[in-house]
């Protein structure tokens, strides 16, 4: 199915939305360089002076998952890859809607983890657990090309966050950072390659 002309503000919504988000994150870093990136989660910048603006992030990439779910059910007809798509976006949503409570990935000493906490920590694993799905679910429709991009980063997520999980706490920034990175990379391939192929 090729994907209609007036649908094209999709895809842009899709692509413009998740590079905002990545430029949202490059800022805080370099706005509130007190949070060791090695140690400290991405949420966490929630809990600083330009804290709102990590907030707005987590809205546009939720705003630009959704995109992504359009963008795959029209391109694609992937109904499945919508869906997988759609609770990623649901997650990220519930991510913005509740800040975290830990700082280095811990709780602090004598507090004890809120609904709120929880429902934070419920939003982020949605969106991680729902772009793996989107990602292995995308094999079946996709192009030979972005399969094969698309295997390369699933096994990159899933052997460096296992090296990083055996390497312990002190690098949870890292791990996390390096999870968002790519499911972003997969995000930007899958509108990219699977708009060249509508052209053609």
């Amino acid at each position: 199915m090729r994907l209609e002309r007036d649908g094209r503000w999709v895809l842009r919504v899709a692509r413009c939305g998740v590079l905002l988000f990545l430029s949202i994150v490059v800022v805080e870093h370099v706005a509130n360089p007190s949070l060791n990136p090695a140690r400290h989660e991405i949420s966490e910048y929630v809990h600083t002076t330009w804290g709102w603006l990590m907030t707005a992030g987590f809205v546009v990439w939720a705003l630009s998952l959704l995109a992504t779910a359009i963008f795959a059910r029209a391109r694609y007809g992937a109904d499945a890859v919508c869906i997988a798509l759609t609770l990623a976006a649901l997650g990220m949503i519930i991510t913005a809607c509740f800040a975290t409570q830990t700082s280095a990935g811990r709780l602090p000493p004598g507090v004890s983890l809120s609904a709120s906490g929880r429902l934070h920590d419920l939003g982020s694993g949605l969106t991680t657990l729902a772009l793996l799905a989107a990602g292995l679910l995308s094999l079946r429709v996709t192009s030979p090309k972005l399969r094969r991009v698309t295997v390369v980063l699933l096994a990159l997520a899933c052997s460096s966050d296992v090296v990083l999980l055996a390497i312990g706490s002190g690098v949870g920034g890292i791990r996390q950072r390096l999870l968002v990175l790519i499911g972003c990379a997969w995000q930007l391939a899958f509108l990219t390659m699977g708009a060249a192929r509508d052209r053609t």
